[in-house]
């Protein structure tokens, strides 16, 4: 069963590594970095790859990001905002999600 893989820094270091391998095994991949041409030049074009902008430190970037991957992904299953969604906005250090 392939899934959907959410990469951040996909443009380079372990990010490229990651995609690839996602992608070669049958899987989506939502693949982010600061700039989504950088990030398609070093991964490859593929039919199940979403270059996305994404500067992880800015919580509306975050915001951005994730929701061009839900529309191009999983449409019809969005209500809410996403665990991925919660993720990077915890990540970018701005918002505190969940517990105390």
């Amino acid at each position: 069963m392939s899934s959907v893989w959410f990469v951040t820094g996909a443009g380079r270091g372990f990010g490229i590594d990651i995609a690839k391998q996602a992608l070669a095994a049958g899987h989506s991949v939502v693949a982010t970095g600061r700039n989504p041409d950088a990030v398609l030049q070093a991964i490859g074009a593929h039919q199940d790859l979403l270059p996305v902008a994404l500067d992880i430190t800015d919580p509306q970037a975050a915001l951005t990001a994730s929701g061009a991957a839900r529309a191009r992904i999983e449409p019809c299953r969005c209500r809410s905002r996403s665990a991925t969604e919660h993720a990077l906005l915890a990540e970018s250090g701005r918002v505190h999600v969940g517990g105390a």
